[in-house]
């Protein structure tokens, strides 16, 4: 079960739960939707590709059905229970129903009308729940401002009761529940949201709220790593291409990387776009390696700075696997430094540009990091899309097992030599694990261990 806002519900973009859809498809996991709602936001589903119903990937179909809704409150979903509800509100969303109305709880709505909605009790009770709400509360119903900085403690205090409520519910019908709270997501700092007390006030109650989930042993997930500027002044600032135009509700590459810090935080593995799993060490390696000034560190590790280079023969094909982990500068001990940049060029691809905060292919930002303190190998595949064509063809990109770049576009031809190379003042580290030319591959993952219920029919 998914409990939210807009960003659940979809806005623009097809949300993180069609993400996470695919997750579940590459890892063979099962599972059953269950909601008071089907489809997207009405009217702003823009240009997604998802319908408003129903999709498929990778043969397993996505029910779109959830628990959310755009504008929604905590208050709303809890029934009230912080007593925070502004006057000029009304419930609105959720069709004037709450958790309580879902779980079987109570019979009468927020607007004191009998309910007659699904009840999911049990056999169709949630084995899983998945809440990621507040920031309508935090924000929407607070003047932002001098007036948000002098009543942003009672907006939190009353946003933790709310959501402690939601949970307590959870809790009384469904004790066994798995229940896990995404963070606030990071916005822009541009438009309406260029105002650092609004990003100072999600950043404290993002705190506030992990204090309290480990109180309560509940799991709160960091859906802002790679999302926010590691670089920016100004804390969680959002990076615009994983933002729609209004630069707060996220776009593909947002629900991208919500999907797979969710799929990270929980066990559940990273993605494989339809591909057979193979670990760095049993690929076919391509036979040599030239470098151009890089001084060697080791086996297919190189050190390199201004101007230096390594590459080798690599013609173009249709399927390749290139793995390697750069570290690159030394982050913000010396002001992040935008201009210099580790470059990965792909024949006939692209270039995968790495900076001192940023992962970008063919200039568009994939992730924000700090990759002076980078341990993680990145992966690059040409998938050639599947028959179906629910698996798109494409470039994809992992940090680690997540997946940061989905059937990301590809330049004109640029030679038939894969090189790597440094332009800047910075100097970067470089480990070179494979190249395979002929295969693609996604990279090995450590699957959950399997609980009790997992042989039998899931639900969540």
């Amino acid at each position: 079960m998914y409990v939210g806002d807009s960003i659940t519900h979809g806005v623009n973009s097809a949300s993180y739960r069609w993400q996470l859809h695919k997750v579940f498809a590459d890892n063979n996991l099962s599972y059953t939707e269950l909601g008071i709602n089907t489809g997207n936001t009405p009217g702003h589903l823009g240009g997604s590709a998802l319908k408003n119903t129903t999709a498929d990937y990778a043969g397993s179909t996505f029910r779109n059905t959830h628990c959310a809704q755009s504008s929604g409150r905590a208050w709303e979903v809890s029934g009230n229970a912080s007593g925070g509800k502004p006057a000029n509100q009304k419930y609105q969303r959720y069709n004037g129903t709450n958790i309580k109305n879902w779980l079987g709880l109570d019979k009468k709505t927020n607007r004191g009308e009998p309910y007659n909605g699904p009840v999911f009790t049990k056999d169709d009770t949630p084995a899983r729940v998945c809440i990621m709400i507040g920031t309508n509360d935090l924000l929407s119903d607070t003047k932002q401002g001098s007036t948000l900085v002098a009543n942003k403690d009672k907006e939190m205090t009353d946003l933790i009761k709310d959501v402690d409520a939601i949970v307590a519910t959870i809790r009384k019908v469904a004790p066994k529940a798995q229940i896990s709270i995404n963070e606030i997501p990071a916005w822009c700092m541009a438009g309406t949201m260029a105002n650092a007390d609004v990003h100072e006030a999600v950043q404290e109650y993002n705190s506030r709220l992990r204090k309290w989930a480990q109180k309560k042993k509940i799991t709160v997930i960091n859906v802002n790593r790679g999302l926010a500027d590691v670089t920016s002044t100004k804390p969680l600032d959002g990076i615009p291409s994983m933002f729609t135009a209004d630069k707060l509700h996220p776009a593909a590459q947002g629900d991208l990387i919500i999907a797979g810090n969710m799929a990270r935080a929980l066990g559940w593995g990273g993605r494989t776009a339809g591909l057979p799993r193979k670990a760095a060490s049993a690929l076919a390696p391509l036979p040599s390696f030239s470098a151009d000034g890089a001084s060697a560190d080791g086996q297919n590790a190189y050190k390199l700075k201004d101007g230096d280079s390594v590459s080798a023969s690599f013609s173009p094909a249709a399927e390749f696997t290139v793995e390697f982990t750069p570290t690159l500068g030394n982050g913000s001990k010396d002001g992040w430094d935008a201009d210099s940049a580790l470059s990965a060029t792909i024949p006939g691809a692209g270039s995968l540009s790495i900076s001192e905060g940023f992962i970008r292919w063919n200039g568009t930002t994939l992730f924000s990091a700090d990759m002076s303190a980078n341990k993680e190998p990145i992966r690059i595949c040409s998938v050639p899309g599947n028959d179906d064509a629910t698996i798109p063809g494409g470039i994809y990109v992992w940090l680690g097992d997540m997946l940061i770049g989905e059937a990301l576009p590809t330049s004109a031809p640029t030679g038939d030599t894969l090189s790597f190379s440094l332009t800047g003042s910075a100097t970067a580290h470089l480990i070179l694990h494979a190249a395979d030319p002929g295969h693609a591959f996604a990279p090995t993952t450590t699957p959950p261990p399997a609980s009790p219920k997992s042989k039998s029919k899931k639900r969540g």
